[in-house]
C-alpha cells in the first residue's frame, strides 16, 4: 500500500508526526512507528518526527495493513499543481520509459529541498510528477540517482524503480556510467589532461569545497574544444562525483569557470550570472534493456551566446595571474 499526500497550509508549520497523524487519521504512536521503519518519506527522505514541515511538502506513507489502507482511503488528497503553475515551473523531459526518466534541469533549479529553499526544487516538481505517475511513489530522493549544481544546468537521471535506482547507482560506484560537461574557463589550456587531486571541506566556509590531502580522491578528465585569446573551452569527463568537483579542480590549477562565484571572488563577465557549466552528456548500460544509451542535450541559450562573445574577443581580462 503506498500512499501521497501532500501538506496544505493549514497544517504548515507542524511536526511532522502531529500533521501525518492528521492527513491519515492515525495516533501519533503509529506515526512513530512508522518513521522508525523508514515507512514514512518526506519529500524523497526519511525523517524524524519533530521536523517541522511546510506547505507543498511531500508524504508517503508505505503500508501493507488493510485497516490502515481502509482509513486511508477515506482521507482528503492535497495536490499542488496551483502552486506550481503558479511558479510557472516545468519539467524539461528527454528521455523516458518505464525504469527511467532523464531531465534537462535548466540553471538556477535547486536540486534538494532546504530550510532557504523549501519549494520550487527539482525534487518538489518530481513529486507533482508523482501524481501523475505513481510508480515513482516509493524511490528514495524521489528518483534520483545523482545531482548537478543549482547554477549549473543539463542532464539528470530520476529512477522509477527500486532495482533501476541500485542498478545505476551501482554503475555510478563502479565508474561505468559517464558523464560530460561543457566548461568555459578563465586561462589558456594547450592540450588535455587528468585531474587527480583530493577534494573536502573548507575549515572556515562550509558551503565551499577545497583540494586537501586528507580530502576524498577526485578524478576530472578533459580535452581542449576550442581555444580563444584569454579563455578556454574544454570537455569535462567525470571519473568521481564530488560536490563542486569541476569548479574546485579548475580554481585549483588556476583556471576558473566564468561566471564563478564561489571559487572565483570577481567576475569577468558582470552580464553572465552563473557558473558556465552545462552537463550535456550521459551515456550508460540500460538496466532492462542491457544497452548501452546515450543522451545528449545542446548547450544552452546563455552559454552559447558566450561562445559568441569569446569568439569575437570582446572580452574583458580578470588578472594577470589568470592568463
Amino acid at each position: 500500500m503506498k500512499t501521497i499526500k501532500y501538506i496544505s497550509p493549514k497544517l504548515q508549520g507542524l511536526r511532522l508526526d502531529k500533521a501525518s497523524s492528521e492527513l491519515f487519521n492515525i495516533t501519533r504512536e503509529t506515526i512513530k512507528k512508522f518513521i522508525k521503519n523508514r515507512k514514512l518519506i518526506l519529500d524523497g527522505y526519511p525523517s524524524k518526527p519533530k521536523t517541522k514541515i511546510f506547505e507543498c511538502q511531500c508524504i508517503i506513507l508505505l503500508s501493507n495493513s488493510k485497516s490502515l489502507s481502509n482509513s486511508i482511503s477515506t482521507t482528503k488528497f492535497y495536490f499542488v499543481e496551483k502552486v506550481f503553475q503558479q511558479n510557472n515551473l516545468k519539467l524539461y523531459i528527454c528521455y523516458e520509459d518505464n525504469d527511467l526518466i532523464i531531465l534537462n534541469k535548466t540553471h538556477g533549479l535547486v536540486v534538494h529541498p532546504s530550510i532557504n529553499n523549501i519549494k520550487g526544487t527539482l525534487v518538489n516538481l518530481l513529486l507533482f510528477y508523482i501524481y501523475k505517475n505513481t510508480e515513482l511513489i516509493n524511490m528514495p530522493r524521489a528518483g534520483l540517482v545523482h545531482r548537478i549544481d543549482k547554477e549549473t544546468s543539463g542532464l539528470v537521471v530520476i529512477t522509477k524503480n527500486l532495482l533501476t535506482h541500485k542498478n545505476l547507482i551501482k554503475q555510478i560506484k563502479d565508474k561505468s556510467i559517464i558523464r560530460e560537461y561543457d566548461a568555459l574557463v578563465i586561462g589558456n589550456f594547450f592540450l588535455g589532461g587528468c585531474i587527480k587531486a583530493q577534494i573536502g571541506r573548507h575549515s572556515k566556509n562550509r558551503k565551499r569545497k577545497i583540494v586537501l590531502n586528507n580530502g576524498k580522491l577526485s578524478i576530472t578528465h578533459f580535452r581542449v574544444i576550442e581555444k580563444f585569446k584569454l579563455h578556454t573551452y574544454l570537455r569535462c569527463r567525470l571519473e568521481t562525483g564530488r560536490t563542486h568537483q569541476i569548479r574546485v579542480h579548475m580554481e585549483f590549477l588556476n583556471r576558473p569557470l566564468i561566471g564563478e562565484v564561489m571559487y572565483l571572488k570577481k567576475q569577468i563577465l558582470p552580464n553572465f550570472n552563473r557558473q558556465a557549466l552545462h552537463a550535456h552528456c550521459l551515456i550508460f548500460k540500460h538496466p532492462s534493456k542491457k544497452e548501452k544509451e546515450k543522451v545528449k542535450i545542446k548547450m544552452p541559450k546563455d552559454m552559447k551566446f558566450l561562445l559568441t562573445i569569446l569568439r569575437s574577443n570582446k572580452i574583458y581580462t580578470l588578472s594577470k595571474k589568470y592568463l
